[in-house]
């Protein structure tokens, strides 16, 4: 299920909303904010590690706006999508020149079927997210950033999390790939890398965080650099 919040300074809206969101099965409790720092500090206490979205009103008296609280968000749940709600329509020239995570953009009163349509967008993104493999005989769904690295051996795929935790699955790192979003790479042919995860790239080898070393093949290096020098920009940007 989809776990959305609601910020925005109108009781009134925020009832509606919960209304209409409830009527949809594929939510779960719906989390209401009347105030950006509200939000914000909920999120900074570890409720956005359990977002997928915030449904975020753009204009707030008195108050840093909603384009600079999805930025700030950005910055601390880069993975939390924002979908935009206001009754201005001069707002939607800046969207896209902030930095942030935006999945779309309504308008007061918010269309339930419009609504809809984004809360499929984000049931896909969430899935993509996502990587289900089967451990011991048991489906188990994990976050697909919170694997740090792959390795292929003795014919098992040794998943490696950034917790430090190990699932051992009995799969190829080609049916494995296929599941991953883009930030993964194949950087030899026993090792995939989450991108993300990366802090320098050596000559035969990519340096994760915590020190961890991955070996790169000469046949995937151009790939490999490519790969890691393209995430770089997208965090300097």
């Amino acid at each position: 299920m989809l776990n959305i919040a609601v910020c925005d300074d109108d009781g009134v809206f925020l009832a509606q909303m919960r209304e209409l969101l409830d009527r949809d099965g594929r939510i779960g409790p719906v989390s209401l904010y009347s105030a950006p720092e509200d939000f914000l500090e909920a999120v900074n206490a570890g409720a956005g590690g359990e977002l997928d979205a915030v449904l975020m009103d753009i204009s707030f008296e008195e108050r840093p706006s909603g384009l600079q609280c999805a930025t700030a968000l950005y910055r601390c749940a880069p993975q939390v999508a924002v979908v935009y709600v206001t009754g201005y329509i001069d707002y939607a020239q800046h969207i896209l020149l902030e930095e942030a995570n935006v999945a779309g953009y309504l308008t007061k009163p918010v269309d339930a079927a419009l609504l809809g349509r984004y809360i499929d967008k984000l049931m896909l993104a969430r899935r993509a997210r996502e990587l289900t493999v089967s451990v011991r005989g048991r489906s188990l769904t994990v976050p697909a950033m919170s694997v740090q690295y792959i390795e292929s051996r003795n014919h098992t795929a040794h998943i490696h999390t950034v917790s430090g935790e190990t699932l051992t699955v009995y799969e190829k790192l080609s049916a494995l790939l296929d599941k991953l979003p883009e930030q993964f790479v194949q950087c030899h042919k026993s090792f995939l890398v989450n991108m993300e995860q990366a802090e320098r790239m050596e000559p035969r080898a990519l340096l994760l965080r915590g020190g961890i070393s991955v070996p790169v093949s000469r046949a995937r290096s151009q790939q490999t650099r490519e790969a890691f020098f393209r995430c770089l920009g997208g965090k300097v940007l």
